[in-house]
């Protein structure tokens, strides 16, 4: 049986509401010499990443609020769309993140970005979904079993968008 962390809504009724973890990385310490990160301040870019999980308008028209963050974390290394083979967000072989408008939709963002790697041959360790108060992080060497058959098998021509409603619908099926 497929099964994921029960996720918890985001709740922003004040500042205290909102809180980082410290020392999160979600790159291992040899990794994170590969991707030097900006060493000033984020918190304009943070500030704009807690509205696009605050707003409830459509991912395109939120991207503004998220692209920041990942371009002042990853500078030249910073990909989206059409660069990107189409995923929201890539940072080559190390993180890919699928932005949906719902919470509702955060499996089939997961199973979404996913399919890049068998569609387009993306590189990368860590899965983030984020949706209105949702956020999902998944690092791939630590995938449910069922997932990782899923995204095997599923035929490698189908559009990612389109993997991610099919996976949606059979973890579904699957009584999950």
């Amino acid at each position: 049986m497929l099964s994921f962390h029960k996720q918890q809504e985001i709740s922003f009724t004040s500042k205290s509401n909102f809180q980082l973890i410290p020392n999160f990385s979600i790159f291992s310490a040899a990794e994170s010499e590969k991707y030097p990160m900006a060493q000033t301040p984020f918190g304009y870019e943070l500030d704009l990443f807690k509205n696009y999980l605050k707003s409830e308008s459509n991912e395109n028209a939120r991207s503004p609020y998220l692209y920041p963050l990942f371009q002042k974390l990853f500078k030249d290394k910073f990909k989206t769309e059409s660069d990107a083979c189409g995923a929201d967000v890539y940072i080559d072989g190390a993180l890919i993140v699928e932005s949906k408008t719902d919470s509702s939709q955060w499996l089939d963002g997961f199973y979404q970005a996913m399919h890049y790697q068998r569609k387009h041959g993306l590189a990368y360790n860590t899965i983030m979904v984020v949706a209105n108060r949702f956020v999902g992080i998944w690092k791939v060497n630590k995938l449910p079993e069922e997932a990782v058959i899923f995204s095997h098998t599923v035929e490698a021509y189908l559009a990612p968008s389109a993997v991610g409603v099919v996976g949606k619908q059979q973890y579904r099926k699957n009584g999950n």
